[in-house]
Formats: C-alpha cells, structure tokens, sequence
C-alpha cells in the first residue's frame, strides 16, 4: 500500500495484512541483526561507541565590524515581508558599493530562503497527492458491496453463491401484493373509516 502512496490504513486492511507483516518484520534474521547492530549479541559496547563520531567545536567570535553588521546579521527570510526587506537590502548594498563578501552573504541568504520554500511547495505537493491517492483508496472500497450470507462457520464460493440465490428467491416469493384498505365501519373494501358514506350521513 505504502507503494501506491497509501498511508492511511482502516481496520480490515490492517487485519488482512497483518500476520504477512507480522511474521516478515519479527523474522529470526530480523531480530538477530537488531542485537547485533547494537551490539548485545555478541557482547561488545565498544563497537557501538567506536562509530560515535563526537567533535567539539569552539564557537567563532563575532565580527568586529559593527557598520557592516546591520545588513547581514538577521535571520533567513521566513515570510513575504522579510524576503521583501531582504531584497531591499541588496539592493542597497549594490547602491552603495560596499564589499562583495556582505553581499555575497545577504544573496546566500535570500537563496536560502528561496530553497526553504520551494521545499515547502514540494512537501505539500506530495503532501496533497497522498491525501488524493488515499481517497481513491477508501472510494474504491466503498464501491465495493458486501454481503453477508452466514453468521459463523466458513463457506466456499460455490457454498456462498447458492446460498445468496436461495435467499433471492426466497425474498421474491415471499413478497405478496399489498390488499385494499378496508373500513372498519362498514367493513367495505375501497374506502378507510374517516372517508366512509355511511358515517357521513
């Protein structure tokens, strides 16, 4: 299901699929790698700590250019009004002809932002189609009927299909043709005791 962009499961897929599932993922091969992969079978922690790569990093002093600060120090655009204030500050500084390293930072700035949103765009984009293939999913299902013919026990398709005819032609048969009102008051056919002559007069 997850093949054709399905990740939303309701109950009976969930139960038709699960012991398929079940026994694939618990699976001895499975499960022997897990412990291997953290190292409890066999025994040894200083494997697991010998991938763990740890680096200590001093953090950079800030500049001591504080004119130059003001242009390139906030953050990356996050909506329409700070990409518009970004855009104004480049251009500014191409006005004023300042060095191209501030430049250079403020324009990686703006492609960031540029690249945050058209990842945005994408993640919705796939976000939307798998909201639509789900639907179609649950479309489908509803398309389909279902009958119930027995209340316990199994049948096979043979079994299933005489039973499911016998059923329609017991439902045919014992529908009868619905007989004329009759008055109470009277006792006549045709007519009800609100609309009968004889109470009339």
């Amino acid at each position: 299901m997850a093949q054709k962009d399905i990740h939303a499961i309701d109950k009976m897929d969930f139960l038709s699929i699960y012991t398929k599932i079940h026994a694939h993922a618990f699976s001895k091969a499975n499960i022997l790698s897990g412990f291997a992969a953290a190292s409890l079978i066999p025994f040894r922690p200083e494997r697991v700590l010998a991938k763990l790569h740890i680096k200590m990093k001093t953090p950079t002093p800030p500049s001591s250019s504080s004119s130059n600060q003001s242009f390139y120090l906030g953050k990356t655009p996050a909506n329409l009004y700070q990409l518009n204030q970004q855009k104004k500050q480049i251009q500014d500084l191409q006005n004023w002809s300042l060095s191209s390293v501030v430049a250079e930072q403020m324009l990686g700035k703006f492609m960031k932002s540029t690249e945050v949103a058209m990842q945005d765009a994408v993640l919705l984009r796939q976000g939307l189609h798998q909201i639509c293939t789900s639907k179609e999913h649950q479309k489908e299902k509803k398309k389909i009927t279902q009958a119930f013919i027995q209340d316990g026990g199994s049948l096979t398709g043979s079994e299933g299909q005489q039973r499911l005819e016998e059923r329609e032609t017991n439902e045919s048969s014992s529908s009868r043709p619905r007989q004329p009102a009759r008055c109470s008051n009277c006792n006549q056919e045709g007519h009800n005791r609100l609309k009968c002559p004889v109470r009339a007069q």
